[in-house]
């Protein structure tokens, strides 16, 4: 008995999301015009109804199956176990909040039939808040060369949200790069040789979380932690052929607590963050501490200073702030 292939396996790992959120997400893609497709959503230790939401959907449409983990794993784990469901012969991204439009699929599926060179293709994306307003877009990348360029550089310049790859088996997420999982993906296709392209054309919308602003700065410390180390085990592979991924213990940097560290390293990314973010409060403090542990200087004092006032002031805060880093890194 033959083995059906859908052309696209869509995976959504899910976790928490709104019932709202996820039911549009959803539809979103069952209303695709290419038709041919499977959506695996993994209900990843959800507390809400998502798995019952998912099976509602499930026993009106047989294209969609669920597989629920008993605890939370995370989003790479998530996608690993998808991704070993995968039937299909493109493999497509989705979050569980986000909207793909109706001709998201096709196009991506067309350009990669189009360009069998480009193995990991990605669209441009509309950035919008927690009631469906677009506030932003994400820019274009980009060509192949520059894509590659700038990712080899540090840069993790794709929407993750939006890709779709060819469903080469073997290849996963290293799921010990918690908050990085994407970037070292790519940095992955790229080690092996493969041409990763955007499509200049927003066909996603992703929605930003409706979490507390200050959690999201933290989100972004640990990220780039974790998507620094990725790019240094980039480089050692590249080198060397191998990295130390399977002795690293992600437990390094989780631990980290950005309440008491004084790492000087820790606190200059923390300081940038803070001052980025509009954090002024925390910014002092940070500085406090970071005065305390490595002593006063002129940049510093001056930007401490700035930290009172608003406006013009700020914006011109802003660049000190990048002269200082870049002097006392």
């Amino acid at each position: 008995m033959e083995t059906y292939e859908p052309v696209v396996s869509v995976l959504m790992p899910v976790y928490n999301v709104r019932e709202d959120y996820l039911v549009a997400s959803i539809k979103s893609i069952l209303s695709q015009t290419l038709g041919d497709f499977e959506l695996i959503i993994v209900d990843d230790g959800s507390s809400g109804r998502a798995g019952e939401i998912v099976r509602k959907h499930c026993a009106r449409d047989p294209r969609i199956r669920l597989l629920v983990n008993g605890v939370n794993l995370g989003l790479a784990a998530s996608l690993n176990r998808a991704l070993e469901a995968a039937k299909g012969r493109y493999i497509a991204r989705q979050d569980g909040d986000d909207i793909s439009l109706p001709h998201r699929l096709r196009r991506q599926v067309d350009f990669l039939e189009d360009h069998p060179g480009i193995d990991l293709l990605t669209t441009g994306v509309l950035i919008m808040d927690q009631f469906g307003r677009v506030v932003s877009t994400w820019p274009f990348p980009g060509g192949p060369e520059r894509i590659a360029s700038r990712l080899a550089a540090g840069d993790n310049c794709l929407a993750h949200n939006s890709v779709m790859f060819r469903n080469r088996r073997g290849l996963f997420y290293r799921d010990k790069f918690r908050y990085s999982e994407d970037y070292d993906f790519y940095l992955q296709v790229l080690l092996d040789g493969r041409c990763l392209a955007c499509l200049d054309e927003p066909l996603v919308y992703y929605r930003m979380a409706a979490d507390e602003p200050f959690s999201r700065y933290i989100r972004r410390f640990f990220y780039i932690l974790f998507k620094d180390l990725a790019k240094e085990y980039f480089d050692m592979r590249r080198q060397t052929g191998s990295d130390p991924y399977p002795r690293f213990d992600p437990r390094t940097l989780l631990n980290i607590n950005v309440e008491t560290t004084v790492d000087r390293t820790h606190l200059l990314l923390l300081i940038k963050l803070a001052v980025g973010g509009n954090y002024m409060g925390e910014a002092r403090t940070l500085l406090r501490r970071y005065f305390r542990h490595y002593g006063p200087r002129p940049g510093y004092a001056a930007l401490w200073l700035s930290t009172f006032m608003g406006g013009r002031a700020h914006r011109r805060l802003r660049k000190l702030l990048k002269q200082v880093t870049a002097s006392c890194v």
